[in-house]
This record gives C-alpha cells, structure tokens and sequence, in this order.
C-alpha cells in the first residue's frame, strides 16, 4: 500500500515540463553526490547523462511506472485468488483493487503500470 501510494504520488514527475524542470532542479539540491553506477560511487558529475537524456525528451515520450514487490509471491497470490474462502480471498481483492487504482491513474496521465513481484 505504501509503495503504490508512493508511485500514484509521484505520478506528477511524468509530465514533460516537470521532468525536465523541476525534478532536474530538486535532484541538483537534495542528491548533490548521491550517484551510483554499475555498483560505483559517481559523485555529483555522473548524473549528468540522465539530465541531459531528460532535457531532450520531447512531450511524447513512454512512460512507464514500475513497482517491485519482492514480498509478493506469485503461487501464493493466485492461491488466494483462486480460494473458494471468502476470507482467504480477501488480502488477493485487496491487493487487486489496489493495483487497480493505480493503474487508473497511471493510464489518465498516459503511464504504464508494471508490478514485479517474486516468483515462487
């Protein structure tokens, strides 16, 4: 629930002129040296490919939201679904109206939802 209202919160970082202004200016203030690559500390200069990628994208570009849910588990998750309890089935519908939610309104600022949980 966290995660998800965290995404759907930030959903405004999407449109083309905060990505490209405001969130560029927030990073510059609050990360100053908070760049990590391929497991290695950049400092401050090794964010400057992905601003300069951010300032060339034009209004028309995809946008994807991704979740990771590493605690939620596949076979468990359509087990509940498929429970003939009623309250077995709960936490999978609760689950299910959330992502829901959050996809809807990723799809009204023209966003894609992608939930990445655990496979076993």
């Amino acid at each position: 629930e966290i995660v998800i209202g965290q995404a759907v919160k930030n959903l405004r970082h999407v449109d083309h002129e905060i990505l490209g202004g405001g969130f560029i200016q927030s990073l510059d203030k609050r990360l100053k040296n908070a760049v990590w690559k391929d497991g290695n500390f950049k400092g401050g200069n090794g964010r400057s490919p992905m601003k300069k990628a951010i300032k060339s994208l034009g209004p028309n570009f995809d946008r994807r939201v991704v979740v990771i849910q590493p605690h939620v588990r596949k076979k468990p998750l359509g087990d509940a679904r498929r429970s003939p309890s009623p309250k077995s089935r709960l936490p999978a519908q609760q689950l299910d109206t959330l992502l829901l939610g959050a996809r809807g309104a990723c799809q009204a600022v023209g966003a894609e939802l992608e939930v990445v949980g655990a496979e076993s």
